[in-house]
């Protein structure tokens, strides 16, 4: 599978998103990550990014080939230093999408996907395979900023998370083995 950055939303939705994310941080809807990015604050199945998902099965439908099903969205929010550790994910994330939101410096912070480099702007995301393809990111470091008091980095992103529909995780995984998405 080739892994490319596509447009998937305009960049102002993509921000509009991105302020939810960190609206639902500031009322304490998020968790600590102390697994794959220790201190970064995550968002499960937020009703907004459920609902985006189902939005965009099926363009990431045309885009992979095949029909799936939806299983989960995720948010994170990256700070100054934050990295993503090499892995690959579990069965509910066998197609997988990362999509950029909100970002405040022009560096494009790329994921690697199987080690290739995938800078994406507000609005683009890659597709890949969760399960099969290694991906990770090297630390969030920046040093543009003109102002000291512009040095908190920011790096919002959401994942969308599908499996193919017929496929080996289907049905265990449809939903996350949920009854179904969290604003249903």
């Amino acid at each position: 599978m080739e892994n490319k950055v596509e447009r998937f939303i305009d960049a102002e939705f993509a921000n509009y998103l991105g302020n939810i994310a960190l609206l639902s941080d500031n009322k304490k809807q998020t968790k600590i990550d102390e697994a794959q990015v220790s201190g970064s604050k995550v968002g499960y199945r937020n009703p907004a990014f459920d609902l985006l998902l189902t939005m965009l099965k099926p363009k990431v439908e045309q885009s992979y080939g095949k029909r799936l099903h939806p299983t989960y969205s995720f948010f994170r929010i990256y700070r100054n230093g934050h990295d993503l550790k090499k892995h690959q994910d579990r069965p509910s994330c066998e197609v997988s999408v990362t999509l950029n939101l909100l970002y405040n410096t022009d560096f494009l912070w790329p994921i690697y996907v199987d080690g290739i480099p995938l800078g994406m702007k507000a609005g683009e995301g890659v597709i890949y395979k969760g399960c099969e393809q290694v991906h990770w990111r090297d630390p969030l470091v920046y040093t543009g900023f003109e102002e000291e008091e512009d040095k908190e980095l920011l790096h919002v992103q959401v994942f969308l998370h599908y499996i193919e529909a017929g496929g080996q995780f289907d049905p265990e995984f449809k939903y996350d083995g949920k009854e179904g998405l969290s604003y249903e």
